[in-house]
């Protein structure tokens, strides 16, 4: 649309109009979790990117091979997000996922693959029009594709390992406050006579 109304384009303009039109709407998106994930992402990418970019015009002066240049160029906004985002995952869900930055190459290639498929299907659907076999095929085969890719840090051991001590973020209950074995909910806390 800024190409057809001769417009510059502006990354961190169109983020604070998105945030401005979500939150007036509904200011109570400030403190949700997906709101404030979504939005540090483009903050990344509008000021990490730039640099990460600069650094791989760097590789490709002292000779970096076209093909190892042309993936660094696909992974850069995605390890810059996944980079900006390990001290703020490690803080709100008490976990690094390590795997993240592998494994999330080949879901979002499959992602940009499954959504316009998806929707495609959908559009076809809704006006009646009947879909060969091997297009529902394909559209299996992308979906188990990315349910093996979502287990791949299980099958090679690297399962999200919770931080901080009981109680903090999924590593367990206090153990003061659960209760014991065989004991009911209710009725739990020892007594302080």
């Amino acid at each position: 649309a800024c190409q057809a109304l001769h417009w510059r384009y502006d990354l961190l303009s169109a983020a604070a109009l998105a945030a401005f039109v979500q939150l007036a709407a509904n200011p109570r998106q400030l403190f949700q979790t997906g709101f404030q994930l979504s939005f540090l992402a483009i903050l990344l990418l509008a000021f990490l990117l730039p640099l990460g970019a600069a650094w791989l015009e760097r590789l490709r002066q002292a000779g970096t091979p076209a093909f190892a240049a042309g993936l660094l160029t696909v992974a850069l906004p995605l390890l810059t997000i996944q980079a900006g985002m390990v001290p703020v995952n490690g803080e709100l869900f008490r976990q690094v996922p390590g795997m993240a930055a592998v494994i999330n190459l080949p879901v979002v290639a499959l992602t940009g693959l499954l959504v316009p498929y998806g929707l495609l299907v959908f559009a076809f659907d809704l006006v009646g029009f009947p879909l060969p076999e091997a297009a529902w095929l394909l559209g299996e085969g992308m979906l188990r594709a990315m349910e093996a890719l979502n287990r791949v840090p299980g099958w090679i051991g690297l399962e999200p390992k919770p931080l901080g001590g009981p109680g903090r973020g999924g590593a367990g209950p206090d153990p003061e406050e659960a209760p014991a074995p065989g004991q009911p909910a209710d009725d739990h806390r020892p007594s302080r006579r």
